[in-house]
């Protein structure tokens, strides 16, 4: 499991995070309207297991582009060919254990929308979470052994923050997040 849905509010003088709106969300709207392609740049959050830090976890920032985006579903293991996931794949060096980072889409200089221009800036939005990295099996032979190992083929699945935004509007977790919200309120807890 790369993701649970808890009922929290933290103390903002205790505990540093950052929260992410749900229309800083990639949709189908923001792909077509920021013209979103396989040459964008992402970047996510992971740690390296050799080295997280001592007094407290550093995270590595790894980078890369889009690989595709496609409606089609994409198979996810070899082991049951049937395990399809709706994913965007991208450029990215990811090893277990990296599932259930956040994703980015970085944008950066882009054709106005509207036409007749270009809009300068760079705007980040939640692509989706990481899921899968694919492994490429290669064959090697030792003398008259032959074994086969698996390479990281620099490609991983993300799944979409339009899934991510689907969860998290549900009736359900929609009532469990206002009831949280006004116990917090109620107790004068800032959150």
């Amino acid at each position: 499991m790369d993701l649970a849905v808890l009922p929290v509010c933290f103390d903002q003088d205790e505990y540093e995070h950052a929260r992410i709106p749900t229309d800083l969300f990639v949709t189908d709207n923001i792909l077509r309207s920021k013209q979103v392609n396989e040459n964008d740049d992402f970047l996510f959050p992971t740690l390296l297991l050799q080295y997280a830090g001592y007094e407290r976890n550093y995270p590595l920032i790894r980078h890369g582009k889009i690989s595709l985006l496609t409606e089609e579903k994409i198979p996810i293991g070899r082991e049951d060919p049937s395990a399809n996931r709706s994913l965007y794949l991208v450029e990215a060096t990811a090893f277990p254990g990296n599932s259930g980072s956040p994703v980015f889409l970085k944008l950066g200089i882009r054709e106005s929308p509207t036409g007749g221009g270009i809009e300068f800036g760079r705007a980040y939005y939640l692509l989706g979470v990481l899921e899968v990295f694919f492994p490429q099996q290669t064959q090697i032979a030792i003398g008259s052994a032959e074994t086969t190992i698996n390479l990281n083929s620099g490609i991983a699945g993300v799944i979409p923050a339009r899934y991510l935004r689907e969860l998290l509007e549900q009736e359900e977790l929609t009532i469990l997040r206002e009831t949280t919200v006004a116990e917090q309120e109620s107790a004068g807890e800032e959150y």
